[in-house]
C-alpha cells in the first residue's frame, strides 16, 4: 500500500512540474512574439488602412 501511495505522490509533483514548465515556456513564447513584433506600445504611430479602420470600428460598436 505504501509503494502505490509514493508512486501516485511521485505522479502528481512531476505533473505539477511538467504544467508549470509549459506554462512558463508558453509565457515565454508569448512575450517573444511581443517584443518581436514591437512590444505592447510600439513607440511609432500605427497607420491603418481604410479596411482595417473599418473592421476597427465595427469590431468596437
Amino acid at each position: 500500500m505504501t509503494r502505490v501511495a509514493t508512486s501516485a505522490r511521485s505522479l502528481v509533483v512531476a505533473a505539477g512540474i511538467l504544467l508549470t514548465t509549459l506554462g512558463i515556456g508558453a509565457l515565454m513564447g508569448w512575450m517573444g512574439l511581443l517584443w518581436l513584433q514591437g512590444g505592447f506600445a510600439p513607440d511609432e504611430s500605427v497607420h491603418l488602412t481604410q479596411e482595417q479602420a473599418e473592421a476597427l470600428r465595427w469590431a468596437t460598436i
